[in-house]
């Protein structure tokens, strides 16, 4: 009699747990487990993509500080309207400063070049030399759709500093005279374009604020 009443205290203890543990597994599945900050921000990298800016249908180049300062170089080459676009980030001949060139020619003709370096503050030394932990970035891109690609200049560290400017040339002079900023950015880590083709800037936390060409 004290045998058959230990099994039954048994069965109806693992009967207890066996629901007890499918009552956890149900609640489990059905509860979405929440996702931590690093894990959103994560998808939200992969999301827009790698660069300091990114956008679709770019040309574009860009390279860390640590190669420059081993002088290694990036270019591109694009043609926009029989015109050809030439782009390079490289440490210059003489120095430690680097130089972000945007070259501009008609096919066969003269090339013309401007040095978009300049614009950059808090990504390079006092020489306009490379920080070995940032990443610098030259890239054509069409906001406005109207045939003839801005040029973006960009720089920071891809964690809490990002300058970027979008620059409308003269690509037959291009100088810095005639050079207008149609915007200029100086917070954030990365930026992308959305489908509205306004500029989306995200923060380290990923927050996102986001910019029209057309604010002032």
């Amino acid at each position: 009699m004290i045998l058959e009443f230990r099994l039954m205290k048994k069965i109806v203890l693992i009967n207890f747990f066996v629901c007890l543990l499918f009552i956890l597994c149900s609640c489990d599945r059905q509860i979405p487990k929440e996702r931590n900050s690093a894990s959103q921000i994560m998808d939200k990298e992969l999301e827009i993509g790698t660069y300091l800016f990114n956008a679709d249908e770019m040309d574009s180049i860009e390279i860390s500080g640590e190669d420059l300062l081993n002088h290694k170089k990036v270019n591109i080459s694009t043609v926009e309207d029989g015109r050809d676009i030439e782009l390079v980030i490289k440490r210059a001949e003489y120095g430690p400063a680097i130089d972000m060139d945007a070259y501009f020619r008609k096919i066969g003709g003269d090339k013309i070049g401007i040095d978009l370096v300049t614009y950059l503050k808090k990504s390079t030394d006092e020489w306009f030399g490379a920080l070995e932990d940032f990443y610098y970035q030259l890239s054509c891109y069409d906001f406005d759709n109207d045939g003839e690609k801005e040029i973006i200049v960009a720089a920071g560290n891809k964690k809490d500093i990002l300058e970027l400017y979008i620059l409308r040339l003269d690509h037959n002079n291009p100088d810095f005279s005639s050079a207008q900023i149609l915007k200029s950015i100086n917070s954030g880590s990365k930026a992308y374009v959305n489908e509205k083709k306004e500029l989306c800037v995200i923060d380290f936390q990923g927050q996102i604020s986001t910019y029209s060409l057309n604010d002032q």
